[in-house]
């Protein structure tokens, strides 16, 4: 009896001092003064405002997105605990000070052991109890916590977005505000200084050794080009803009994510599609073809594809346009002008490919100021061959029109595979050499009617005197490292994905050497028109057109790529949490495949072709 006795004191005892400690704190959270409390600085005691604590239970990761500053005014003596509500978390050493970014080893009330961190990150949490795909969304719930306290919550539509993206374990995501909870009506919020909106991509960035590569790329671009129409629509970004966040889904930490804006009319400040007729217009580069200008294949009105490109405005698929109601948008019943066959019109963007493809030299030097915009067409070459984005010639890359009968315009997207890297995370060390397309073989070839080569020598010049100088650019590069890494990111993905993201750090001397060369290269090339003028953009013409088709009777695997140089090496069926079904050694242009054998669902059929590059393609079992 006396021994039962003890030990249910014991436990009141243990009881009583922890809600004390949780009341010390609340009163120290509500008043903000230390000294009315002389307990609280003798217990040691942290508090944390529950909207910053984050908890993942299975890596043992706790993640506080709160100054430091704060925390350390709170407690300034020994610290010894953690509270957060009823949570009590205790570190196994005290700590004089708390520092962003540093692991601190701490233990719950059952003794089990976590690290704590504080980062200076923005936070999402994700919850739902739906399983995420790829289409249709499903319902979550949405939580945004920045380091000042600033809250977002709300129901959202999530996805797993992109195309090769989806065969890795950490996914890019595509979200939407929901005013209901079935997406029938959407709303719209500023998210972290960016634009207002419902519609929003979380870029993974897994395949991009230190996760910089796509946010400076995007940056750098936005600094040395301006849309030519911003006197008229002053809102207009010619890209997107991106904000680090580090993700949670069902209380596991995911990692460092971009949380970006997205390429789309109401970014462009494209004009609407009214009464009838095509004013804006919009089209994302998918492929090669009459993307990259090297064919001209018959179109069909009826189809979203063409010549490598996707027809993405006017949306068929839209039923309500995503800025004319701030609060929600309905999209219960399309209006009128939503029919496919309406919006849909392959003509003018043909027309704008036939006319580079065939126009005489006279004819095309004269008429293409008109058709598109000088001034983008050089800062874009110049932005493509700094970074030698070897992919973003014909796909990764949008081609806009303001209005009718105005030119066309480049818009820039998917910049992993940049600055000596290739779109897979591997090092490409190649310094030399042009990148770009059929457009600008013509662009750059000589022609006493042309004078873009020496407007690309003068831009080239007033860009290398400040902006696209070697130290700007790595200063950009080296902070933007700095910033993730003292704030634990990488550490964190290392615990969480292991060696898959272990950080490159040799990769920020690689990078400021490739650099170093490639600007050396392009100064030669750019400072001298003649010898521009001599020499033709590569990798246009070796880009593979693959195409697909299944039989949904037998489920047989049509596959063929139009190639002159190329083989398929291998095939693999995969789902998207990147299990492999199915692999074949292929060593042929096309072929058949019997996909029978599979359980009905989604997959991703990942082609290996003989250069070693790779296309992803989603089919339905």
């Amino acid at each position: 009896m006396n021994c039962f006795c003890h030990n249910k004191a014991v436990r009141i005892s243990s009881l009583l001092a922890r809600e004390l400690r949780f009341l010390v704190a609340c009163c120290c959270l509500l008043s903000g003064a230390l000294s009315v409390f002389p307990l609280y600085a003798a217990e040691g005691i942290i508090p944390i405002d529950e909207r910053y604590l984050n908890v993942d239970a299975k890596q043992k990761i706790i993640l506080v997105n709160q100054s430091t500053t704060e925390l350390n005014a709170l407690c300034p003596g020994a610290k010894q605990s953690l509270v957060c509500g009823e949570k009590t978390y205790t570190f196994v050493a005290a700590v004089q000070q708390l520092e962003t970014g540093q692991a601190y080893v701490v233990t719950d009330d059952e003794q089990i052991p976590y690290d704590f961190y504080c980062t200076m990150l923005p936070v999402i949490r994700i919850e739902t109890k739906n399983t995420i795909r790829d289409e249709p969304r499903v319902p979550a719930i949405f939580y945004l916590c920045t380091k000042e306290g600033n809250i977002v919550q709300d129901t959202i539509g999530v996805e797993y977005r992109g195309g090769t993206t989806q065969s890795y374990p950490k996914k890019s995501l595509r979200i939407e505000f929901w005013a209901d909870s079935e997406g029938k009506s959407t709303k719209d919020y500023s998210l972290l200084g960016m634009r207002n909106d419902d519609d929003w991509n979380l870029q993974a960035m897994y395949n991009e050794p230190l996760r910089i590569r796509s946010k400076l790329c995007f940056e750098l671009w936005q600094s040395m080009s301006a849309l030519y129409y911003a006197q008229e629509e002053p809102e207009a970004l010619n890209g997107v803009r991106q904000e680090y966040v580090e993700l949670f889904i069902n209380n596991e930490y995911r990692g460092v994510y971009t949380l970006s804006e997205r390429v789309d009319r109401k970014q462009l400040k494209l004009r609407k599609y009214e009464n009838g007729s095509i004013r804006g217009e919009l089209y994302k580069g998918v492929g090669w073809g009459a993307s990259t200008f090297t064919s001209l294949p018959d179109y069909d009105n009826k189809k979203i594809l063409w010549g490598g490109l996707e027809y993405k405005y006017p949306d068929p698929d839209a039923y309500f346009d995503s800025d004319e109601s701030p609060e929600s948008h309905d999209n219960s019943d399309p209006d009128d002008n939503s029919d496919p066959e309406k919006l849909i019109d392959w003509a003018n963007i043909y027309d704008f490919v036939r006319f580079v493809l065939q126009e005489q030299s006279a004819g095309f030097y004269e008429g293409i100021p008109a058709v598109f915009d000088q001034a983008n067409a050089v800062d874009y070459f110049i932005f493509l061959n700094l970074i030698r984005a070897r992919d973003n010639c014909g796909k990764n890359i949008y081609i806009a029109r303001y209005d009718s009968d105005e030119p066309y315009f480049y818009v820039p997207w998917d910049l992993d595979g940049s600055l000596g890297m290739k779109w897979d995370g591997t090092r490409r060390p190649l310094t030399h050499g042009l990148i770009g397309n059929g457009l600008f073989n013509r662009l750059i070839s000589p022609h006493e009617n042309n004078n873009f080569p020496l407007k690309l020598q003068e831009r080239w010049a007033e860009l290398r005197s400040e902006q696209l100088t070697h130290e700007r650019i790595m200063q950009m590069f080296r902070e933007q490292f700095d910033y993730l890494d003292n704030n634990g990111v990488y550490q964190r993905e290392l615990k969480v994905w292991n060696k898959s993201l272990a950080v490159d750090y040799d990769n920020l001397h690689y990078t400021a050497d490739w650099l170093e060369k490639r600007l050396a290269w392009l100064d030669e090339v750019f400072d001298d028109p003649e010898k521009l003028s001599s020499l033709q953009t590569t990798d246009a013409s070796i880009q593979q057109q693959l195409c697909i088709n299944l039989r949904p009777s037998t489920f047989i695997l049509e596959y063929q790529l139009f190639s002159d140089h190329y083989l398929i090496e291998d095939i693999s069926l995969m789902n998207t949490a990147g299990c492999i079904f199915l692999k074949s050694p292929v060593a042929a242009t096309k072929g058949l495949m019997d996909i029978s054998p599979l359980p009905p669902g989604f997959y991703l059929a990942v082609f290996t072709l003989s250069d070693g590059s790779v296309q992803v393609k989603k089919l339905m079992r």
